[in-house]
């Protein structure tokens, strides 16, 4: 007998338990927040303009490192942020704008440019940090919802993105606008790269470990040539010694 609690597969497929959606209502929803975001992206990529290039061209200009910022999803999306400009030529890390009021603000320069995330623009932990960016003279490139806020006042380029709706039904949890924000930064990531002129060989330096590493390892570095063996023509007792 199956232990109280435990219900089998077929029994949910087959008839929903108290307190659970049918599955058609689930996959409606599902679907739904897809189409929902799909939507976003495709207003995202008609929005983009003339201040894209300029983001671009002020990552290129920087002359030391991207200092990814942002509170809450836009600090997760930060943290990729960071990751994806570093993994594809751009020095990037991400600071978190709390940890930067005790003590962080010491890990960016007046050499660096900050890049700073966040739906509302007026996130109140923001303002410690574009502070310090200020009295740097780092240049700011803010990533946001809302034109008129902090975050937009203080940057050198503002990337705007369209109104949408958040997926959450209560349109509260961060969803669309993540989606939104990631994307924008993997097109800054990789029309950076792009513009630097990365090379496939200058990539497989920056992933020299698992499946990307693996993919970018060329034959001649895994195959045995045969000018460093020599062919044994009989039959001998000299074992392995006929290998060199």
């Amino acid at each position: 007998m199956k232990p109280t609690g435990q219900i089998a597969a077929h029994q949910i497929t087959a008839q929903a338990a108290p307190g659970m959606m049918p599955a058609m209502e689930l996959l409606a929803r599902g679907r739904h927040v897809i189409q929902a975001e799909a939507d976003a992206l495709d207003r995202l990529a008609l929005t983009l303009d003339a201040r894209f290039a300029d983001a671009v061209n002020l990552l290129l200009a920087t002359q030391s490192r991207v200092v990814v910022s942002g509170m809450g999803k836009s600090g997760h999306v930060g943290r990729k942020l960071a990751a994806t400009l570093a993994a594809t030529g751009t020095p990037a890390f991400f600071v978190h704008p709390a940890e930067a009021a005790h003590g962080d603000l010491g890990m960016m320069t007046a050499h660096d440019a900050l890049l700073v995330l966040s739906n509302s623009g007026n996130t109140p932990d923001l303002r410690q940090i574009l502070a310090h960016a200020a009295q740097l003279g780092c240049p700011v490139i803010g990533i946001c919802g809302q034109p008129d806020s902090i975050l937009m006042r203080a940057a050198t380029v503002g990337l705007v993105l369209p109104p949408a709706r958040e997926a959450c039904p209560a349109n509260i949890a961060p969803t669309t606008s993540s989606t939104l924000m990631l994307a924008l930064g993997d097109a800054l990531a990789i029309a950076t790269m792009a513009a630097r002129g990365v090379t496939h060989a200058q990539l497989r330096q920056l992933h020299p470990g698992g499946s990307i590493g693996l993919g970018l390892v060329t034959v001649g570095e895994i195959m045995h040539r045969a000018k460093r063996y020599r062919w044994c023509h009989g039959p001998c007792r000299c074992a392995r010694s006929c290998w060199k």
